[in-house]
Order: C-alpha cells, then structure tokens, then sequence
C-alpha cells in the first residue's frame, strides 16, 4: 500500500478505489478512477510492480472474506480500506521508521512527483500521471526548492559558473 502510494503517486481516494479487475499484471499498469471519474492509467516501477503482484497474490488472498469484493486493499475484517484507515497504517509505519513528521498519503504523492521533475520528467508528464486538468497545478504541486534550482543554474548558465584562479 505505502509503495503503491509513492510509486503510482496515487490520492488516497484512488488507493482505496482500486479493485483488482483495475491491475493489468501483463502490462504492470493501473486504471485509476480519479477526480471528476476521469480515468488515467498509471504504469508501475519494477519494483512497486513487484511488490503489489505480491500482496495481491498472498497478502490479500489472506484477508479475502466472501464479502470482500473484488477492492484491491482490505482491512483485518477482509472489507474495503477505507482512508483513515491508510492514514493509521502510514502513520505506525512511519513511527516504526523513526519518521517523527506528520506524514499522509498525499506526502508520498508529492515526493513523487518532486522525484520524477527532479530526476528530468517534463511537467506535461508529470501532469498526466498526477491526473491533473491543469498544467498551473503541476507546476505549483512540484515546486522544486531553492536550492536545487540554484543548482541547475548554476550547471547550466556560463557565467554562474564557478571560475578557476
């Protein structure tokens, strides 16, 4: 789930969303049903692939009760996550982590998207995997900081380069 969340940069809505028939395991994609029902397919890192193939083949096979439904992630009573249930689940593992930040899904989301910009993804790619309408909310969504615009200027423009005495 916490991978998922982070390596899709999936909402939590869609997190909870997910049903099992929305997994194409050939293809390691997602159909995600986001804001305003608009449907986007999301494609997997090997290995958020990989560790999603394994809680759907194991994990989740020991949670199913008859009444689960075909929802992707299920609770202790083998019914539907909800939110605040991921919250709590996030929230445990961060402590365990040492993370003594208030974090939530929405935090991996945007660290996702800051990682894709950081590491060269255009902000048009960016948006469609986000699933926003509009490009301004990219823009402000992955913000990067000072310091690596700084950075990135000064590797890119002549004459911010450091000179050699």
């Amino acid at each position: 789930m916490i991978e998922l969340l982070y390596g899709g940069g999936l909402r939590v809505s869609e997190l909870v969303g997910l049903r099992t028939e929305d997994y194409s395991e050939s293809e390691s994609l997602l159909r995600v049903l986001g804001k305003r029902e608009k449907v986007r397919l999301v494609p997997l890192p090997s290995g958020t692939h990989e560790h999603f193939r394994r809680y759907i083949e194991d994990g989740r096979n020991h949670l199913r009760q008859p009444r689960s439904g075909s929802h992707v992630f299920l609770n202790n009573r083998g019914t539907a996550l909800s939110r605040s249930g991921v919250f709590r689940i996030l929230r445990r593992y961060a402590a365990l982590a040492g993370i003594d930040k208030d974090i939530g899904p929405h935090t991996l989301r945007h660290t996702y998207a800051v990682h894709l910009v950081k590491n060269g993804a255009d902000l048009r790619s960016v948006q469609e995997l986000l699933g926003h309408a509009s490009i301004i909310t990219t823009e402000v969504y992955t913000n990067l900081d000072m310091e690596t615009v700084l950075e990135k200027y000064a590797e890119a423009h002549p004459r911010a380069r450091k000179r050699t005495r």
